[in-house]
């Protein structure tokens, strides 16, 4: 006859061993969801497709880079190789002076060209717009080079007197250079100006690309 105290002296392996069991059990299961995650993985098949890191600048259409200055073929001055001083009328340095009609290489197989200015009559509709006598220049960019440019990178101002006094744009009536000029084609842009009538025969633009140096022309 089995007593009481005989069933506490049985050895406690007997209780043990289902713990053993189910943890081996568990063990084993998570092996296995292991190894099917890493076989799945390396069964997949790798993607087509290229991926963009967020952040990484795709390539676009470069900005005209605009005429230059050089030394003169006389010059011995190494500081002649240095940036050019800015004009303090415009701000910016001069790279050469043209009439309306010449072409100016603003790099690249790029040119420029202001055809001869035309006196208009502003009807103002804008802000801060004035109606009255103005100027117009109209402004010819030719990509003679085999990628395109941005158009968006031409500034184009007006002067007038022998003081170089800016003229006020008047924003509504232009048509400015914008978007991608492809190679071989051309695009023209107008700018119209405020300008004093006594003042349009001393009208002037210039016209450059980004912080380049500036054409002026007359």
């Amino acid at each position: 006859m089995t007593t009481p105290a005989d069933q506490n002296d049985e050895p406690p392996r007997r209780r043990i061993i289902p713990w053993i069991a189910g943890g081996s059990a568990a063990v084993l299961c998570a092996a296995g969801i292991a190894w099917g995650v890493a076989s799945a993985q390396s069964s997949a098949p790798a993607p087509s497709h290229t991926l963009v890191a967020v952040g990484t600048p795709i390539p676009s259409v470069p900005p005209i880079t605009g005429p230059t200055t050089s030394p003169s073929a006389s010059s011995k001055d190494p500081a002649a190789t240095t940036a050019p001083t800015p004009d303090p009328r415009f701000g910016a340095a001069v790279a050469k002076t043209v009439s309306t009609g010449d072409s100016s290489s603003f790099g690249g197989q790029v040119a420029v060209t202001v055809s001869p200015f035309t006196a208009v009559t502003v009807s103002a509709s804008g802000p801060g717009e004035v109606s009255g006598p103005g100027m117009k220049a109209t402004v010819v960019v030719r990509n003679g080079g085999s990628t395109p440019v941005d158009l968006s990178s031409i500034s184009v101002n007006g002067y007038y007197g022998d003081d170089y006094t800016p003229a006020s744009p008047v924003a509504s009536e232009t048509t400015g250079l914008t978007g991608s000029l492809a190679a071989g084609d051309q695009a023209t842009g107008s700018y119209v100006f405020s300008v004093p009538k006594d003042a349009q025969s001393a009208f002037r633009v210039t016209v450059g690309s980004g912080a380049s140096p500036i054409v002026l022309v007359k």
